[in-house]
């Protein structure tokens, strides 16, 4: 069972005492500032015992946040590729809430945390990734460490994010670009586009790629580690295998292929009269040429490295305007019909047939 004693400091500050025993274990205490926080705890400790664990011990009690903080630094950080990133977002929230304990955390610290977030200007996609990290922080306190029975923010929604940039090159543009590229000084840069639009990599993927990582007689580059912790092959072809192969004769198997070139990208971008356009939106270029030829989302999402569609659903209104251009390909071939003229020319218009034609039985017919 559990109690809850209000008290009133001699400074007139309110605290509540939770007192709970359960199972016949012995008794547990803590105090709040907040009635409902003491609540929730108390509910917290009887659904632990109810799954048939034990009330948590005096260790336990005093871990804190900051402590699971430090030790998924030291063991988890080196494994993850957005390492920098992580180290980031766990640092501010060990700023926010390392000092409460691990069984202090609860939706309502982490819903407080991530309003200072968006007070302080971050995007909601930004305060997602915050969420994300504190979120996975406490996956592993339950599932490899054991120090929670539960992960206290299950079931916490992220925040609704605006929908994807889709900035593209037309045709035009493009061919601006790949003359400013191949004008530039830049000994990288005209590859590197090349090798974006054709294969759709991140720019960081492109900067980590080895010519070991090259089998150019198959025409495949093969990724290590990317975004979403998997390996990833690209196929190369066109004018990047060409150059690529030209280049391979003088190049080691452990040299990167590209230098860094994003100081000459911007060059070319204001030469090629580019505005609003990133590197990374020659990614978006790629998906968004292979929607428009006809390519489905699974088979661009499998492109660009993404394990589900949720990712390439901005470019689904490119692959309905392919679909609708199928269908009156096949309706014009099939059917003569065309957007400006429906019915074939020299057609009579169809007269239906008398009610009740089709419901006559085969014997009556």
């Amino acid at each position: 069972m559990a109690t809850i004693t209000k008290r009133i400091g001699r400074n007139g500050r309110v605290s509540y005492l939770c007192r709970v025993r359960l199972g016949g274990q012995p008794p547990q205490t803590r105090t709040f500032t907040v009635r409902r926080e003491a609540e929730q705890w108390a509910a917290t400790l009887k659904a632990r015992v109810a799954r048939g664990g034990d009330l948590p011990t005096a260790e336990e009690r005093t871990r804190t946040v900051a402590d699971a903080i430090e030790r998924y630094c030291s063991e988890m950080l080196p494994e993850l590729r957005s390492a920098a990133d992580v180290l980031r977002q766990l640092g501010w929230w060990r700023q926010q809430i390392g000092d409460y304990t691990l069984l202090q955390v609860n939706r309502d610290l982490i819903a407080d945390a991530r309003k200072k977030l968006l007070a302080g200007g971050r995007k909601p996609a930004t305060v997602n990734r915050y969420h994300a990290a504190i979120t996975r922080l406490f996956n592993v306190v339950v599932k490899e460490w054991g120090w929670l029975d539960k992960n206290p923010l299950d079931g916490a929604r992220k925040m609704r994010e605006p929908a994807g940039r889709v900035r593209y090159l037309s045709d035009v543009e493009r061919e601006r670009l790949l003359l400013a590229t191949s004008a530039s000084d830049s000994a990288s840069l005209h590859l590197a586009v090349l090798l974006a639009l054709s294969t759709g990599a991140r720019q960081g993927e492109l900067l980590a790629l080895t010519w070991g990582d090259l089998d150019l007689e198959r025409g495949m580059a093969y990724l290590g580690t990317t975004k979403n912790g998997e390996r990833r092959s690209l196929p190369l072809v066109g004018e990047a295998l060409e150059l690529l192969r030209q280049r391979a004769a003088s190049a080691r198997p452990g040299n990167r292929v590209l230098l860094d070139f994003r100081s000459a990208w911007n060059r070319a971008c204001v030469q090629a009269g580019l505005r609003d356009f990133h590197f990374h939106d020659l990614r978006h270029t790629f998906a968004s040429y292979l929607a428009m030829d006809g390519a489905s989302l699974l088979e661009i999402a499998n492109a660009l490295g993404h394990k589900t569609l949720a990712m390439v659903k901005r470019y689904a209104h490119f692959c309905d305007m392919h679909k609708r251009g199928v269908v009156a390909g096949m309706t014009e071939r099939r059917m003569g019909w065309t957007s400006t003229n429906p019915v074939p020319q020299g057609a009579s218009k169809l007269v239906p047939p008398p009610i009740g034609a089709y419901n006559a039985s085969p014997l009556e017919s």
